[in-house]
């Protein structure tokens, strides 16, 4: 999905609405520039929401986080009158969400930006504005994934078999806590390209003691029914739909 201009409330609500309906793949290159302490122009942006499309191995948090650091540099006062100020915002938000359309918790940190820029009455005010709302959001994430994996650990089983796919944070910091408390018997982890995120998680894992093994995505399904549990993270979860990585409905399949 691309825009012309800036998303309105409603446009950001049918983002939503069309995670529910449609499926593609979810393009996305971990961005490696480096925020200056100016003001970023239009190619500044462009090219940040450039790497973040690319980015097809981080997980939503990741995204989210980086996205949010982005638009806090992109919403600093410029010294130019207020509409200037919010129309850069604006631009920076609807470019952020468009490199990753299917990444929720990037559409909020998006729609906690416009709804900060909005009320601001002076670019200074909208800048201290957003930058506290972008700020509480980042805080917000470490204790969310780690009250996430916190929930999960008891749910397994003593000495638990696992498969996952991809490079959740939430699933990451599940594994390595159960593996501590002595949850965790094994993992097995499906490579998951083209990025191979799978195979970079295996490593981390393992250098922190968990027992791992690797396996081509095209064995997943059918590990998942010799495993205690299948866990995995989300792009997106609706009402009727859970939005993540292709392979997952196969492991969710396979785990039935």
């Amino acid at each position: 999905m691309r825009w012309t201009q800036a998303p309105s409330a409603t446009s950001l609500a049918a983002i939503h609405a069309e995670l529910v309906s449609t499926v593609r793949p979810v393009r996305s290159s971990r961005p490696t520039a480096t925020i200056s302490v100016s003001v970023p122009d239009s190619d500044d942006i462009r090219r940040w929401a450039t790497a973040l499309a690319r980015d097809r191995t981080a997980g939503a948090t990741a995204l989210a986080c980086r996205a949010a650091r982005l638009l806090r540099a992109a919403a600093r006062d410029d010294g130019k009158t207020l509409a200037r100020w919010q129309q850069r915002v604006r631009a920076a938000g609807a470019a952020m969400a468009a490199a990753q359309p299917a990444m929720a918790s990037l559409l909020t940190v998006v729609d906690l930006t416009f709804r900060a820029a909005e009320r601001a009455r002076s670019p200074a005010a909208g800048a201290s504005a957003v930058r506290a709302a972008l700020d509480g959001y980042l805080a917000s994430q470490g204790e969310a994934v780690r009250a996430a994996a916190a929930r999960l650990v008891p749910l397994l089983p003593p000495r638990a078999s696992c498969l996952t796919l991809t490079s959740s944070a939430v699933a990451s910091r599940a594994f390595l806590l159960a593996h501590r408390q002595g949850r965790l018997g094994r993992l097995v982890v499906a490579e998951s390209r083209p990025g191979c995120e799978g195979v970079e998680l295996a490593a981390r894992l393992a250098a922190a003691g968990v027992p791992v093994a690797v396996i081509v995505d095209a064995l997943g399904p059918a590990r998942a029914a010799t495993v205690d549990a299948v866990v995995v993270g989300a792009d997106a979860v609706t009402p009727r739909t859970v939005w993540n990585k292709c392979g997952t409905l196969g492991l969710a399949l396979g785990a039935r």
